[in-house]
C-alpha cells in the first residue's frame, strides 16, 4: 500500500523524497515484523 502511495507522489512530482523516507521507515518496520 506504502509503494503505490509513493509511485503516486513520484507521478505528481512533489515530495518525492519524503515519501522514499517513509517507504524506508516501512520497509524497517516489516523487516523487524518478518523476523
Amino acid at each position: 500500500m506504502r509503494v503505490e502511495k509513493t509511485v503516486v507522489s513520484k507521478d505528481v512530482g512533489g515530495g518525492a523524497a519524503q515519501d522514499i523516507k517513509e517507504v524506508e521507515q516501512g520497509l524497517k518496520q516489516y523487516m523487524a515484523e518478518a523476523r
